[in-house]
């Protein structure tokens, strides 16, 4: 009888430790929205939103590489900030995104794909990515408003399965408020344009 008491009042600690430890996992995912929140509110010019959150994601998270990739009016999605030890080939990694390449199925089906084992993909799954974007883990988040794909959003490590499918929300929700930063700094641009143009014409 003592030992199943032992046995009971194991499990429970362990399970309050794991709650705790769930606890302020969360807590800490909730710091680092709100202060994602801050910078993208706290300016409107896009390469410095991009730039602050992929910023956030390394210094935060500890994740290795991170990328935001935005699709352009001729339907091609380029590299616009990366942070990484090392530079990358913009121009090459430029995609026409389809259904072929896990970038595509992203954009398109705005879906969040983690893939935690990179040593099981076949090359042409990898089209548009370059190999400092892969590493061991990796996941591909969707960069969307509710009318309108904007992009895609990669983060990635050196470590496997470095990304829980419990933090995936974390970063559905990280990529929601990002998609409406670029939104509100795209707008913000038209206005300007237009601006001008009216001045131009008096």
């Amino acid at each position: 009888r003592l030992e199943g008491v032992f046995d009971l009042v194991g499990e429970v600690s362990h399970s309050l430790e794991e709650s705790r430890e769930a606890l302020k996992q969360r807590l800490n995912e909730l710091a680092i929205l709100n202060e994602a929140a801050q910078h993208s509110t706290s300016s409107l010019s896009i390469s410095q939103i991009l730039e602050s959150i992929l910023k956030l994601l390394q210094e935060k998270i500890g994740v290795d590489h991170c990328s935001i990739r935005l699709l352009d009016e001729d339907g091609v999605l380029r590299l616009e900030s990366y942070l990484g030890p090392e530079l990358l080939p913009q121009q090459e990694l430029d995609l026409k995104p389809d259904m072929s390449t896990l970038v595509g199925q992203c954009l398109l089906e705005r879906k969040l794909i983690s893939i935690p084992d990179t040593s099981q993909l076949a090359p042409q799954e990898v089209t548009g990515l370059h190999p400092a974007e892969m590493q061991a883990s990796f996941i591909l988040v969707p960069l969307a408003t509710e009318s309108q794909i904007l992009g895609v959003l990669c983060a990635a490590s050196k470590q496997k399965r470095f990304f829980p499918p419990e933090q995936l929300d974390f970063y559905r929700s990280l990529a929601n408020q990002v998609s409406l930063a670029i939104h509100n700094a795209r707008l913000y641009e038209k206005i300007i344009r237009f601006s001008r143009e009216l001045e131009t014409k008096v």
